[in-house]
């Protein structure tokens, strides 16, 4: 399964699938994503190192 180049095609569908959906359905409004793909992208990786360095809490403060 992993050797196969299709899967690498489905990685962003399934990554920002989930969000799409709520995005549409639950909030009733269009992701950044499809504005502004690359700072969408970008941002996620400086979340993601953020949070591994502990610059950002894996919990939200009240």
């Amino acid at each position: 399964m992993f050797h196969n180049w299709h899967f690498f095609l489905a990685i962003p569908v399934l990554g920002y699938g989930f969000a799409w959906v709520g995005h549409f359905f639950f909030e009733k409004n269009k992701p950044a994503t499809f504005q502004y793909p690359g700072y969408s992208l970008v941002s996620d990786f400086i979340l993601f190192y953020d949070l591994l360095t502990g610059k950002q809490s894996f919990v939200v403060k009240k």
